[in-house]
C-alpha cells in the first residue's frame, strides 16, 4: 500500500511542476512569470530584448506573436527574451519578474528606480521614459544602475 501512496504522491509532484506559460522562482528568488511567444520579427530575438505583441499579423488563434519595436513608451510591450528566439519559432519571454534588458542607444538610466519604457531609437532596447504622463506605458523600473549595455531590471507585467 506504501508503494501505491508514494507512486501517487510522486505523480502529483510531477504534474505541479511548471511549464514554460507559468511562474518560477528567479535567480532572486522573486518570482518570475514566462510565457511561450512565437518569433515574428523577420530576425532573430536576443536575450534581454524587449518585445511586443505583432497585434497586425495576429490571426485571433492566440498564437502569441511578438516581434520589437522602435516606438518610444509603447503600451504594446510583451515582455523581455530569455534566451535567443530564431525567426518564425518559439521561445520564452519574461512577462513578471527581474531580467537584464538591452538599453536603447542613447540611454540615460542612472540608478535604481528609474521607470523604464520602450527605446525610441534601438529595437528590443530600454530607456527612462520621456515624461511623467507616460507612467501607463513603463514597462517596469530599474534595480541596478545600468550598465554598458544591460540594465538589470523588475518588469511589472500586464
Amino acid at each position: 500500500m506504501k508503494k501505491i501512496l508514494s507512486f501517487l504522491f510522486a505523480i502529483l509532484l510531477m504534474a505541479g511542476i511548471a511549464s514554460a506559460d507559468g511562474i518560477g522562482a528567479g535567480s532572486t528568488g522573486f518570482p518570475n512569470e514566462y510565457r511561450t511567444v512565437y518569433n515574428n520579427s523577420s530576425g532573430t530575438l536576443d536575450a534581454g530584448d524587449l518585445v511586443i505583441w505583432d497585434i497586425g499579423s495576429s490571426t485571433g488563434d492566440d498564437d502569441a506573436y511578438v516581434t520589437t519595436t522602435t516606438t518610444a513608451d509603447t503600451f504594446l510591450v510583451a515582455g523581455v527574451v530569455v534566451s535567443d528566439i530564431l525567426d518564425g519559432q518559439t521561445g520564452t519571454i519574461l512577462t513578471k519578474g527581474i531580467i537584464d534588458i538591452d538599453l536603447g542607444a542613447a540611454h540615460s538610466i542612472g540608478g535604481a528606480n528609474a521607470l523604464l519604457c520602450s527605446d525610441g531609437t534601438t529595437a528590443g532596447g530600454v530607456d527612462v521614459c520621456s515624461s511623467t504622463t507616460s507612467d501607463a506605458d513603463a514597462i517596469g523600473y530599474s534595480v541596478a544602475a545600468a550598465g554598458a549595455s544591460t540594465v538589470k531590471a523588475y518588469v511589472f507585467g500586464r
